[in-house]
């Protein structure tokens, strides 16, 4: 689940208070950004006079994000806003040097936009590399006009082909702007690796859809292998060193960019993990605090959902441990004259019982419970409390240059783990040690725990379960 907000955060955020504030546009909203997967579209050079382009460039790019499994099935966990930065200069930049020798006809240039965005990055191996040069000022633009985001696009106003993964998605205007933006995104949010060899340097088993690993019966994407469909899910060798595999050759859209080449199960299956790993499939439920309902009425129990589309979103209402009812209703009547003297159990359980999941991690890291107990009191009437299993938290500063404070509270007594991964899946233990109930306070300290500057997920488990994770960016 998501981090909570708060003033204290924002005031205590340096960054925030020195960074350069724009205009937010909202291109789609489904609902709180506490609880969806924000994405946020920073523009590259565009001028003051170029931001309605850039609101219609933006808008092309959302929607193509919309027609693309899972982001289709998924839509109602996703908001995305724009931030109209201003360049002082139209373009991107090009040092015209790249060893491929594919810049054409395009000159040579130097453009003075905002985030520094030129293509032939990277040494000048690959003229389609696209990188914002001055990506360190990404982290400051979020702090101060859109704090709560977890994936960033940024879209630089050049019409030749080129983008790139990493921290940030990066993508160019051109006619393939669209499929590049989601290809590069598939990288930063659900860190994929590219299907086609891409070079010795990128290879890694922290890859969901790539591993070294040639025994087909344990191979991480082992639950997906000989699947029956529009790909044959198995192990294809690449072509740069046969030794690294991956679960499909020549039909995901981590290979080949194309609306024809869709992502296959396991990427998929990535990014639909990490759309669950970033909320919770409620906003809201009723009732919501302790109160004293009138005794001579049933007790209507309901709750506000994100539903995928088609709708896979099962609950289990159960009332002092029976199972009352399983399907996909919001809402469970309790009648009360079935209820017993004393203190009574209602549970809603929810899980998505999704096909593009297989993982066995699902059911218990996406499995959410709201509990209600009502005391049935022949002298003092029916009264309710509400209680959830969700893990509230702030985080700030954050970005942070070396320190960030994790305040959270815990519902319930247990043992708590709390792990910093970087990018490439290394594991950082920060806490393990039984917690009382209540508020507590947790120092993360970059210089003490051997942290680089870069982007850094802080995972919070509980009795075994993961119930967060979020993002600390390091400057």
């Amino acid at each position: 689940m998501k981090k909570i907000y708060t003033l204290l955060s924002l005031i205590l955020c340096s960054v925030a208070l020195s960074a350069q504030v724009f205009d937010v546009d909202t291109i789609y909203w489904s609902g709180p950004s506490s609880n969806r997967v924000n994405i946020v579209i920073l523009g590259d050079g565009y001028t003051s006079g170029e931001q309605a382009k850039f609101i219609t460039d933006a808008t092309a790019i959302s929607n193509a994000f919309f027609t693309t499994s899972p982001y289709l099935e998924y839509k109602n966990y996703i908001n995305v806003l724009a931030i109209k930065v201003i360049s002082n200069q139209s373009g991107a930049g090009h040092a015209k040097n790249s060893s491929d020798n594919a810049c054409g006809s395009q000159p040579a240039a130097t453009v003075d936009n905002y985030f520094g965005s030129a293509f032939d990055c990277g040494g000048g191996s690959y003229h389609r590399l696209l990188c914002a040069g001055k990506s360190y000022k990404v982290p400051g633009v979020m702090a101060a006009n859109w704090p709560d985001y977890d994936q960033v696009l940024l879209v630089a106003n050049s019409t030749y082909y080129g983008g790139a993964g990493g921290t940030y998605a990066v993508t160019s205007v051109n006619g393939s702007a669209t499929e590049i933006a989601i290809h590069e995104v598939g990288h930063s949010f659900a860190y994929l690796a590219d299907e086609y060899w891409a070079g010795s340097q990128y290879a890694t088993n922290a890859k969901p859809n790539m591993t070294n690993v040639a025994d087909v019966n344990s191979v991480k994407w082992k639950p997906w292998v000989g699947h029956v469909g529009l790909m044959n899910v198995g192990l294809y060798s690449h072509s740069g060193d046969a030794s690294w595999k991956k679960p499909v050759n020549g039909q995901c859209k981590m290979e080949y960019l194309g609306t024809n080449y869709p992502f296959c199960p396991v990427c998929a299956e990535a990014h639909t993990m990490k759309f669950l790993d970033l909320t919770k499939p409620y906003d809201a439920y009723t009732p919501s605090n302790a109160a004293t309902i009138d005794g001579s009425n049933d007790i209507i129990f309901g709750i506000s959902t994100l539903l995928p589309i088609p709708n896979t979103l099962e609950i289990q209402w159960t009332v002092n441990g029976n199972v009352v009812s399983t399907g996909i209703s919001k809402t469970y009547t309790a009648l009360v004259s079935a209820l017993i003297d004393g203190d009574n159990t209602v549970q809603a359980r929810l899980l998505d019982k999704t096909t593009l999941i297989r993982s066995a991690s699902h059911v218990t890291a996406h499995s959410f419970l709201i509990n209600w107990t009502v005391n049935k009191s022949a002298t003092t009437g029916i009264s309710t409390t509400a209680t959830t299993d969700d893990f509230k938290y702030t985080l700030y500063p954050n970005p942070t240059s070396n320190e960030t404070n994790l305040l959270y509270h815990l519902n319930a007594a247990g043992a708590v783990s709390i792990t910093l991964y970087d990018l490439y899946g290394k594991a950082i233990p920060v806490l393990n040690e039984q917690q009382k109930m209540g508020d507590h306070q947790l120092n993360v300290n970059a210089s003490r725990l051997g942290l680089s500057s870069g982007v850094y997920l802080v995972s919070f488990v509980k009795d075994g379960i993961e119930l967060s994770t979020e993002r600390i960016i390091v400057e």
